[in-house]
């Protein structure tokens, strides 16, 4: 990309430096790189797609298999360079592409009402971490995924591996929420509760998702708006 704000020819530092060759220089290390690798990791992923998944994985287990395959993973490696390592933050597209996936998510929850769960009954059908532990990029500590662990929301930290010391998230403070403190019918951690607004894919396939017996959207969609809704017309 050649302007914009975040374009090639602006200042956009990244934390963590990306050497392309071994003559690189800081400078040309700490500078945004994309490639856009449209032949290997095309990005395919349609609302069509989206709603047969939505539609045909009620499981949790079933629903991330296929949503951190192309749609979460393929974007990644398309632009390549930071996005396609642990410190893929580095890239303001990592922040668009992120929320939509979260978006995909919430909309799969409502669809089945998961949203609805008391904190107390989640099970593996709604949330299943799986076996997976990935690195934090900053602090060098394991993830542990389980429903009731800290997730560790860190900025940046002092030290590294076991003897890191983090410095803590301007939104957490000293304390990190789990995934049980965040499930949508808690009702939000602190104050902090996510909805989303008038949704396109949802308006135009959301219908479908009345065979699970639901009648109202609750944390996608205009609050109010039933299911069996075909795009404004409700």
């Amino acid at each position: 990309m050649n302007d914009g704000k975040f374009s090639s020819n602006t200042a956009w530092t990244l934390w963590m430096p990306y050497y392309v060759k071994s003559t690189d220089t800081l400078a040309q290390a700490t500078r945004l790189k994309r490639q856009y690798n449209c032949a290997t990791y095309a990005l395919r992923t349609s609302s069509a797609m989206i709603w047969d998944a939505i539609l045909t994985r009620p499981t949790f287990s079933s629903f991330a298999s296929w949503l951190e395959g192309v749609p979460h993973g393929w974007p990644h490696m398309n632009i390549g360079f930071s996005m396609s390592m642990m410190n893929s933050p580095d890239d303001p597209l990592f922040m668009l592409h992120h929320c939509n996936i979260d978006r995909i998510y919430a909309i799969w929850q409502d669809c089945y009402d998961y949203e609805q769960i008391a904190k107390g009954s989640i099970t593996t059908t709604h949330y299943n971490p799986g076996t997976t532990r990935p690195y934090n990029p900053v602090t060098g500590l394991q993830y542990v995924m389980g429903t009731d662990s800290p997730m560790p929301y860190v900025m940046t930290s002092t030290g590294s591996g076991s003897t890191a010391t983090p410095v803590y998230s301007v939104v957490f403070g000293s304390t990190f929420p789990t995934p049980r403190d965040m499930w949508p019918s808690v009702g939000g951690y602190k104050g902090l509760n996510v909805r989303y607004g008038d949704d396109a894919m949802v308006n135009t396939y959301g219908s479908g998702c009345t065979a699970k017996g639901n009648t109202a959207w609750r944390i996608v969609d205009q609050p109010g708006k039933k299911k069996r809704c075909w795009r404004r017309f409700c």
